[in-house]
């Protein structure tokens, strides 16, 4: 049967039609023996039972946010990179009076930096499937870069004259490519 408003095909039992909302010859109830005696169709459809894609009544889209995995993967490891990073300056706090200025500094910097990859780790876990969430996300991941990137400087300028550059394996796996994975992550939650 075609609707005579907009000429779309319609299921032969339809009320209505699916694309213009038209009422059908149809009387309610003739030729579904599935109708209530209000017109209406089990399941609250007035198609006939024809349920329209993406319209009244159709199931909710069940697909995942994309870079969901990438985001709980790097998001685990830029937390433990976080906790790593204030373990390992708490150590050196009880130590403050016996250091200058400058270490002071970096190394309250670096504490700052181990706070936000402990919250960029948390959101990237926590906002990995929520599309809206997916600029904070990325803001997170470029706050840790940054900081990361200032520490590394600021290690350099300290510890240069023992020999001590700052740099391994860990930190620039946990510190930089871990981050960078979250903001990737965050842009193509932020981007769907």
């Amino acid at each position: 049967m075609f609707c005579k408003k907009c000429g779309a095909e319609i299921a032969d039992n339809a009320a209505f039609c699916p694309k213009c909302g038209e009422k059908t010859n149809q009387a309610a109830g003739q030729g579904n023996p599935y109708s209530m005696p209000n017109g209406q169709n089990y399941g609250g459809s007035p198609y006939g039972g024809y349920q329209p894609a993406g319209g009244y009544g159709a199931p909710k889209s069940t697909s995942k946010a994309p870079g969901m995995v990438l985001l709980i993967v790097a998001g685990i490891l830029v937390l433990i990179g976080g906790i790593r990073v204030l373990v390992t300056d708490m150590k050196v706090v009880p130590y403050l009076k016996y250091l200058g200025g400058a270490w002071s500094g970096a190394l309250a910097i670096e504490i700052i930096l181990g706070i936000f990859m402990i919250v960029a780790g948390i959101c990237s876990l926590i906002y990995c499937g929520k599309k809206e969430k997916g600029g904070l996300v990325c803001g997170m991941g470029i706050a840790v870069v940054i900081l990361q990137i200032v520490v590394w400087i600021l290690a350099a300028a300290l510890f240069s004259a023992i020999g001590y550059d700052g740099l391994n394996a860990a930190s620039v796996i946990l510190g930089l490519i871990c981050p960078i994975l979250v903001v990737v992550g965050g842009y193509m939650n932020k981007r769907a």
